[in-house]
Protein backbone atom coordinates (compact mmCIF):
# COMPACT_ATOMS: atom_id res chain seq x y z
CA UNK A 1 0.00 0.00 0.00
CA UNK A 2 1.34 3.35 -1.31
CA UNK A 3 -0.57 5.63 0.61
CA UNK A 4 -3.56 7.12 1.54
CA UNK A 5 -6.11 6.34 -0.93
CA UNK A 6 -9.05 4.80 -1.11
CA UNK A 7 -10.68 3.06 -4.24
CA UNK A 8 -12.21 5.53 -6.49
CA UNK A 9 -14.55 4.34 -10.00
CA UNK A 10 -12.60 2.10 -12.08
CA UNK A 11 -9.97 0.92 -9.20
CA UNK A 12 -8.62 4.11 -9.70
CA UNK A 13 -7.29 5.69 -6.42
CA UNK A 14 -8.45 8.68 -5.10
CA UNK A 15 -7.60 11.05 -2.04
CA UNK A 16 -8.88 10.11 1.18
CA UNK A 17 -10.30 13.40 2.32
CA UNK A 18 -11.52 15.15 -0.42
CA UNK A 19 -12.41 18.28 1.26
CA UNK A 20 -8.40 18.97 2.05
CA UNK A 21 -8.23 21.43 -0.11
CA UNK A 22 -12.05 22.71 -0.36
CA UNK A 23 -10.83 25.24 3.08
CA UNK A 24 -9.63 28.41 0.55
CA UNK A 25 -5.52 29.43 0.86
CA UNK A 26 -3.41 28.31 3.31
CA UNK A 27 -2.90 30.81 6.34
CA UNK A 28 -0.20 33.01 5.93
CA UNK A 29 2.38 32.72 8.85
CA UNK A 30 2.48 36.81 8.40
CA UNK A 31 -1.44 38.01 9.23
CA UNK A 32 -2.83 36.93 12.56
CA UNK A 33 -5.73 34.26 12.18
CA UNK A 34 -8.60 36.57 12.35
CA UNK A 35 -7.32 38.70 9.44
CA UNK A 36 -8.91 38.20 6.17
CA UNK A 37 -5.92 38.26 3.79
CA UNK A 38 -8.17 39.44 0.80
CA UNK A 39 -9.63 42.93 1.67
CA UNK A 40 -5.93 43.57 2.89
CA UNK A 41 -4.40 42.27 -0.85
CA UNK A 42 -7.33 44.46 -2.40
CA UNK A 43 -6.18 47.77 -0.33
CA UNK A 44 -2.62 47.26 -1.24
CA UNK A 45 -3.61 46.68 -5.07
CA UNK A 46 -5.43 50.41 -4.37
CA UNK A 47 -2.66 51.92 -3.13
CA UNK A 48 -0.20 50.53 -5.76
CA UNK A 49 -2.71 51.63 -8.49
CA UNK A 50 -2.82 55.40 -6.83
CA UNK A 51 0.90 55.70 -6.63
CA UNK A 52 1.50 54.34 -10.18
CA UNK A 53 -1.29 56.85 -11.48
CA UNK A 54 1.02 59.85 -9.50
CA UNK A 55 4.30 58.78 -10.73
CA UNK A 56 3.25 58.01 -13.99
CA UNK A 57 1.39 61.07 -14.83
CA UNK A 58 4.40 62.67 -13.48
CA UNK A 59 6.79 60.70 -15.70
CA UNK A 60 4.52 61.63 -19.18
CA UNK A 61 5.33 65.32 -18.12
CA UNK A 62 8.66 64.91 -17.89
CA UNK A 63 9.51 62.90 -20.89
CA UNK A 64 7.42 65.77 -23.08
CA UNK A 65 9.74 68.31 -21.45
CA UNK A 66 12.61 66.22 -22.71
CA UNK A 67 11.02 65.83 -26.40
CA UNK A 68 10.38 69.32 -26.81
CA UNK A 69 14.19 70.50 -24.65
CA UNK A 70 12.11 72.88 -22.42
CA UNK A 71 12.61 73.13 -18.79
CA UNK A 72 9.72 73.15 -15.93
CA UNK A 73 10.35 77.11 -15.89
CA UNK A 74 10.33 77.30 -19.18
CA UNK A 75 6.84 75.12 -19.97
CA UNK A 76 5.06 77.25 -16.92
CA UNK A 77 5.91 80.73 -18.12
CA UNK A 78 4.75 79.60 -21.73
CA UNK A 79 8.19 80.49 -23.31
CA UNK A 80 8.50 78.79 -26.50
CA UNK A 81 5.29 77.51 -27.06
CA UNK A 82 5.20 77.97 -30.66
CA UNK A 83 9.20 77.37 -31.98
CA UNK A 84 11.77 76.19 -29.23
CA UNK A 85 15.03 77.38 -30.58
CA UNK A 86 16.91 74.79 -28.38
CA UNK A 87 14.95 71.80 -29.79
CA UNK A 88 16.92 69.73 -31.81
CA UNK A 89 13.49 67.37 -32.89
CA UNK A 90 12.53 64.93 -30.50
CA UNK A 91 15.12 61.91 -31.61
CA UNK A 92 17.78 64.18 -31.02
CA UNK A 93 16.22 65.79 -27.74
CA UNK A 94 16.39 62.22 -26.42
CA UNK A 95 19.37 61.18 -27.42
CA UNK A 96 21.53 64.40 -26.11
CA UNK A 97 19.68 64.11 -22.76
CA UNK A 98 19.79 60.29 -22.53
CA UNK A 99 23.40 59.49 -24.09
CA UNK A 100 25.58 62.57 -23.36
CA UNK A 101 27.38 62.96 -21.16
CA UNK A 102 26.28 65.30 -18.00
CA UNK A 103 28.30 68.63 -18.03
CA UNK A 104 29.89 69.80 -14.65
CA UNK A 105 27.73 71.70 -12.44
CA UNK A 106 28.37 75.62 -12.56
CA UNK A 107 26.93 75.68 -8.47
CA UNK A 108 29.94 76.69 -6.54
CA UNK A 109 31.10 73.39 -4.72
CA UNK A 110 30.96 73.44 -0.65
CA UNK A 111 33.92 72.54 0.64
CA UNK A 112 32.54 69.73 3.87
CA UNK A 113 32.51 71.56 6.67
CA UNK A 114 35.83 71.05 9.18
CA UNK A 115 35.47 70.23 12.59
CA UNK A 116 35.65 72.46 15.06
CA UNK A 117 37.42 70.70 17.64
Amino acid sequence: HSGPTTPGPGGSGGLQNPHLFSRGPPASPYLPEDVDPVPLAMGVALFTLIILCCVGSLACYHTSLVLSNRTTNEEMKGLYEDDNPFSDGAVSNCHNKLCSETPRSKVYEHQPLQSLV
